[in-house]
C-alpha cells in the first residue's frame, strides 16, 4: 500500500500539513497587566481592568450592559434567571449545541425542549420552535455557532408573537453581526465564554475563565 493511500491515522502522509499559529496570542501588554492585577492586591470582579472590559465590550456588541461572571454556563444561567424563567418553565433550544446550553436550564430549574436545527444556519429552526411552544414555554434559546448565525429575524418574531423571551448563546461568535446588530446584543440577554478554545479568550488554569452576560439595547 502507498503512503498517499494510508491514513496519517495509520502511518501515512498526513493531509494538512500547516503548523497552527500559538493561542491564545499573548504578548508583553498582557505580561504588563497581570502584573499590575497582581501586584494591586485587586483579584476580583471589580477591579479596574474588568469594570473597563465590561464597558468596552458592551459598546462593542451594541448592548447597554455587560456583567463579568465565573463562566459561560454561569452567564446561560443568569441571563435565563434575569428574563424571568423560573423552576417549572421550558426552555427551547436547538439539538445542536453544548451540552452547558441545556445544562444551565436544568440548573435553574426549568425543562429543556430540544428542537431541530436549520440546515442553512446550524442554528435553531425558528419553525420548529413555534410546533413546540406550549402553555409552559418561557423563553427560546438562540444558539450561534461554527462562523454561522441563527435565524434571528425569525427567532425574534416568533418569540414576540407568543410573548417569550430570547437568550444568546455567543460562546462561538464574539464580534458577528445580524443586520448591523451585534450578536449577543438582538435577544433579551446574550451569553459570552472567554474560555482558551473561544474566538475572544482570556484563557483558564486554576480560575474559571471571564464570562459575561449583556442586556440587549431596547
Amino acid at each position: 500500500m502507498s503512503d498517499s493511500s494510508r491514513l496519517a491515522l495509520t502511518g501515512g502522509s498526513p493531509a494538512v500539513t500547516l503548523r497552527p499559529s500559538p493561542w491564545p496570542v499573548v504578548g508583553e501588554q498582557e505580561v504588563r497587566w497581570m502584573e499590575e492585577v497582581v501586584r494591586s492586591g485587586t483579584w476580583s470582579w471589580l477591579g479596574p481592568h474588568e469594570t473597563a472590559f465590561c464597558r468596552e465590550f458592551a459598546d462593542f456588541i451594541g448592548a447597554k450592559y455587560a456583567l463579568g461572571v465565573s463562566n459561560g454556563t454561569v452567564t446561560i444561567q443568569t441571563a435565563l434567571q434575569a428574563v424571568g424563567v423560573r423552576p417549572g418553565d421550558e426552555v427551547i433550544v436547538p439539538g445542536l449545541t453544548w451540552v452547558a446550553t441545556m445544562q444551565a436550564a436544568i440548573d435553574v430549574g426549568a425543562d429543556v425542549v430540544l428542537v431541530e436545527i436549520d440546515p442553512e444556519t446550524w442554528g435553531i429552526d425558528p419553525a420548529a420552535a413555534e410546533a413546540a411552544i406550549t402553555q409552559r414555554t418561557r423563553a427560546i434559546i438562540a444558539v450561534h455557532l461554527y462562523g454561522c448565525m441563527a435565524d434571528m429575524d425569525g427567532v425574534m418574531d416568533v418569540a414576540r408573537r407568543h410573548g417569550l423571551k430570547v437568550v444568546e448563546d455567543v460562546a462561538h461568535q464574539h464580534g458577528s453581526r445580524w443586520r448591523d446588530q451585534g450578536a449577543g446584543a438582538i435577544g433579551d440577554a446574550g451569553s459570552f465564554s472567554f474560555q482558551q478554545s473561544k474566538v475572544l479568550t482570556c484563557g483558564e488554569g486554576g480560575a474559571q475563565p471571564t464570562c459575561l452576560m449583556a442586556k440587549a439595547v431596547r
